[in-house]
C-alpha cells in the first residue's frame, strides 16, 4: 500500500523537523510513501528520508490545453463552493486574484502526481492512501486529484493551530490577522481530520456538528527517551530550558523576569532564533533583570542536538510562556526525558501540564507568582521529583510517538480496507452541493 503524504516543505529547508518521526513510522507501516511538498520549488537543503520514501516535485510541468481548461473548472468550482457554502466570503472576495492563482498552483500540484499515479496498475492505484500533515493545501490537491482519475482515493488530514482555527484564531491570538483560505472546501473534501489536542477536536465538532463523525483525536507524539531519566539527580544549578522561535506570542523575553525571583542557583538555555526585534527585547531584558551569567542564547540547534542536550544535561523544568500554543512537540520531548513542564492554560498547553507534571499557570500571569512557584519547586526536591515523574507518566500516556503515529497508520490503513471512507466523502468534486454541509 503507497501514503502520499503531503507537506508544506520537508523535506527541503529546515522547517517541519516533526514530520520525520512521523514519516519514520509510515516508511515502516507503508510500502512506499510518496511526499509532496507543495510550497518548495527548489531542490536545495533536501534532508534524508527512509530508503522507501519517493520525493515528487518540485518541477512542476507545462499543462497541456486540455488540463488548463480542467483547471479552469476545477478552481472555478471550488471558489464558487466556497462563496456558496462556507465563511469569510468577503475577505476570499477581496483576494480573489490571489486565491485563484494558489487554486491554479494547487491544481498543477495534482496533475503532477496524477502522471505519476498514471503509471502504476490498476490494483496500485486502488492501493493509494492521500493524507495531508495539515489541514491545508495537501487537502485540496488531493480533492482535485480524485476528480483527475474519477478515483475515490482515501484523503485525510491533520489540523494543528491556524490550519484548525481558521479565522477563528484571532480570537484566541489576537495578533494574527491573517486567515487560510477554503475551510469549507477542505472541510468538505476531508475523509477524517485529525485534530492535534483535544481542544481542537472539541472545537471543530461544536462549530461544525454534521461534520462530527469525521473530526478524530491523534495527538502528535515525541520520541521516548526511556525510563533512566525518571528521578534523575539534579545539578547544583539547576538547568532550565526554553525552546522555541523568537516572536511575540511566544514572549520569551518576560522569562528573564521570573527567573530574578528565584533564590536558588539557575542557568537558563535558548534554544531558537527568530524576530530580531523580539530578539532585541529578549537581549535588553537579561541585561534589565542582571542575569548574563546565568543565560545561554543558544540560537537555531538541530532537533537531534536539542535531544542530545537533554541526554548530557540533568535538566530541572522546561519554560513555555506563549500567549497561544497547540500542544508544543517541544513539550512532548522535554517530558519524554521526564522534564517537569511550566506552560500557560492555553488552548491545548493543560493537556501536557498540569499540577502533575509542572506548573501551569494563566496566560497573563504575574511573573512575580510565577517565579515563586518555579521556585519553590526547585527548592524542594521531593516535590521536584514528582513532577519528573508525572511529566514521563504524561508523556508514555499520551505523546508517546511510536504508539500515535502506528496507531495513525493502521487507521489509515484499516478504514481504507473496511471501505469506510469512501461513502462519507461530500459531493464537492462531482457537483456542486445544491445545500450547506455545515
Amino acid at each position: 500500500m503507497r501514503l502520499v503524504l503531503f507537506t508544506k516543505e520537508y523535506p527541503y529547508g529546515t522547517r517541519e523537523t516533526y514530520v520525520e518521526e512521523e514519516l519514520r513510522v509510515f516508511s515502516r507501516e507503508f510500502d512506499e510513501v510518496i511526499v509532496l511538498p507543495y510550497w518548495i520549488f527548489s531542490e536545495n537543503d533536501r534532508r534524508t528520508t527512509p530508503a522507501n520514501v519517493r520525493i515528487l516535485g518540485p518541477k512542476l510541468k507545462r499543462l497541456s490545453v486540455m488540463a488548463k481548461l480542467r483547471r479552469e473548472w476545477e478552481c472555478t468550482r471550488m471558489f464558487a463552493h466556497q462563496l456558496l457554502f462556507g465563511r469569510d466570503k468577503i475577505r476570499h472576495l477581496k483576494r480573489l486574484k490571489t486565491f485563484y492563482i494558489q487554486l491554479r498552483t494547487l491544481y498543477a500540484w495534482s496533475e503532477t502526481l496524477a502522471n505519476f499515479l498514471a503509471i502504476l496498475s490498476e490494483k496500485d492505484q486502488k492501493n493509494v492512501v492521500l493524507h495531508d500533515y495539515w489541514m491545508h493545501n495537501g487537502v485540496i490537491i488531493g480533492g482535485m486529484l480524485r476528480k483527475r482519475l474519477n478515483r475515490k482515493f482515501q484523503l485525510s488530514c491533520q489540523a494543528h493551530a491556524l490550519d484548525l482555527y481558521h479565522s477563528d484564531l484571532i480570537k484566541i491570538q489576537p495578533m494574527v490577522d491573517d486567515f487560510l483560505p477554503f475551510e469549507e472546501v477542505k472541510l468538505a473534501l476531508s475523509d477524517r481530520i485529525f485534530c492535534i489536542s483535544q481542544h481542537g477536536q472539541q472545537f471543530l465538532k461544536t462549530k461544525y456538528p454534521k461534520r462530527a463523525h469525521k473530526i478524530d483525536l491523534l495527538r502528535l507524539g515525541a520520541i521516548d527517551a526511556g525510563e533512566h531519566y525518571v528521578n534523575r539527580k539534579s545539578e547544583s544549578t539547576h538547568v532550565l530550558v526554553s525552546c522555541s522561535k523568537l516572536t511575540e506570542n511566544k514572549r520569551i523575553h518576560i522569562i528573564p523576569e521570573i527567573l530574578t525571583h528565584l533564590k536558588t542557583p539557575f542557568h537558563w538555555y535558548h534554544f531558537g532564533d527568530g524576530d530580531m526585534h523580539i530578539t532585541n527585547l529578549l537581549i535588553e531584558a537579561v541585561r534589565k533583570h542582571k542575569i548574563e551569567q546565568s543565560f545561554t542564547l543558544m540560537g537555531w540547534t538541530s532537533n537531534a542536538a536539542i535531544l542530545k542536550f537533554y541526554r548530557e544535561h540533568s535538566v530541572s523544568f522546561f519554560l513555555n510562556v506563549s500567549r497561544v500554543e497547540g500542544i508544543p512537540v517541544a513539550m512532548m520531548e522535554a517530558a519524554s526525558f521526564s522534564i517537569p513542564l511550566l506552560g500557560t492554560d492555553t488552548v491545548g498547553v493543560p493537556e501536557i501540564v498540569s499540577n502533575s507534571s509542572g506548573i501551569l499557570v494563566p496566560v497573563d500571569f504575574n511573573p512575580v507568582e510565577c517565579g515563586k512557584k518555579l521556585n519553590y519547586v526547585l527548592e524542594n526536591r521531593n516535590e521536584l521529583q514528582k513532577l519528573q515523574r508525572g511529566a514521563r507518566k504524561v508523556f508514555l500516556e499520551r505523546y508517546n510517538s511510536e504508539t500515535n503515529y502506528t496507531h495513525l497508520s493502521r487507521m489509515l490503513k484499516l478504514r481504507f480496507t473496511n471501505n469506510t471512507f469512501h461513502h462519507e466523502t461530500e459531493p464537492l468534486t462531482n457537483n456542486l452541493p445544491n445545500h450547506a454541509t455545515s
